[in-house]
């Protein structure tokens, strides 16, 4: 075992600071891969982890599968919202002693009464982490195709 020091944080990238860059990370969301990597990519989002991944993009109606490229620039501008405005609200949460509720992150179903869906997510290269999203809420983009049926 050996000591290391803390890992370093660019302010640009820390989703809390006033130097938060906003526009670094819309653009890195704005990538062809899907928002819930991108979310937790700490390069870009550092302070950000699983349950904020998962409330932002619930909050925001946006499938985590989908492709960043594909998002108009308002969906990216609302769902960096509310990632800072649910980061905000569970870190004053925690210095006031209140637990914060979620509305998606551990749920059977969504407050619109719809089923939640839960699976590992994660680059091909890199961790999986579980997410829970709502079909409805959150359609995906692109679609998923329909499976090639074939006829006898």
């Amino acid at each position: 075992m050996s000591w290391s020091s803390s890992p370093v944080v660019n302010p640009t990238s820390d989703i809390l600071s006033e130097k938060f860059h906003r526009g670094q990370a819309l653009e890195a969301l704005g990538q062809e891969q899907p928002v819930c990597y991108t979310l937790l990519d700490q390069r870009y989002f550092s302070g950000l982890g699983n349950i904020i991944k998962n409330e932002a993009l619930y909050r925001a109606g946006i499938h985590p599968l989908s492709l960043g490229s594909l998002l108009s620039p308002r969906q990216l501008e609302i769902l960096v919202d509310h990632v800072v405005e649910f980061s905000t609200d569970w870190l004053q949460g925690k210095f006031q002693g209140r637990q914060n509720h979620t509305q998606i992150y551990q749920k059977e179903q969504c407050p619109s009464g719809h089923q939640v869906m839960k699976e590992a997510f994660g680059p091909p290269d890199g961790f999986q982490r579980l997410t829970w999203w709502c079909p409805q809420c959150q359609p995906r983009l692109p679609p998923r195709e329909p499976e090639q049926v074939q006829l006898s």
